[in-house]
């Protein structure tokens, strides 16, 4: 059986390479998406607005994540998805993915995938939940880092970015400037 980054390599040499600058949208909340993008360099962010017109960024994707997958898959998008600065993308359109997902070892791969996010995303809920702080924004700062990957954390420490300055610094790019922020129309 190949590796995960094997059968990774090969769905996303089915597509092509692409680019998107500092604010672009990868996914619109609301829309699915046309294509599944696996991140070669760069960083992106998944922020979804509350029903008190407050902003929190829930994810954060390095090189080698995918985004869209969970969205394509589950046929709803509970956020945007945001690039925090330059970023090189492969992709692949959403029809060929699911083509793709015939294949066993294909599905058990991308399965393996959603597996970890609902990890990650389990694991910084119980952190939240457990807040009793009056910062909320350190820990979920500090559950993001926490959530990411080994890989992801020497990439970051090339940036000489540390472990809250991560989230604050995808936060403060953001037009709303915050982990929380003000209304939609600030946009």
């Amino acid at each position: 059986m190949r590796s995960r980054n094997e059968i990774l390599s090969f769905i996303f040499r089915q597509g092509g390479t692409g680019y998107f600058e500092s604010g672009d949208t990868l996914v619109e909340a609301g829309e699915l998406p046309r294509y599944v993008y696996q991140l070669r360099t760069g960083l992106a962010y998944q922020s979804c607005w509350f029903a008190d017109e407050r902003r929190a960024i829930v994810d954060i994707f390095a090189p080698g994540n995918v985004v869209g997958l969970e969205m394509i898959l589950s046929l709803r998008v509970s956020g945007t998805v945001t690039a925090a600065g330059p970023v090189k993308y492969l992709a692949i359109e959403a029809d060929s993915f699911y083509r793709l997902m015939e294949n066993r070892e294909i599905a058990l791969c991308i399965t393996s995938l959603l597996v970890e996010a609902r990890r990650r995303s389990e694991e910084l809920a119980a952190r939240i939940a457990r807040l009793e702080s009056t910062r909320p924004a350190a820990l979920m700062k500090s559950a993001i880092w926490s959530g990411c990957s080994r890989k992801t954390h020497r990439f970051i420490s090339g940036m000489t970015c540390g472990r809250f300055q991560l989230a604050s610094s995808i936060a403060a790019r953001t037009p709303a400037g915050a982990i929380t922020s003000s209304t939609p129309s600030s946009r």
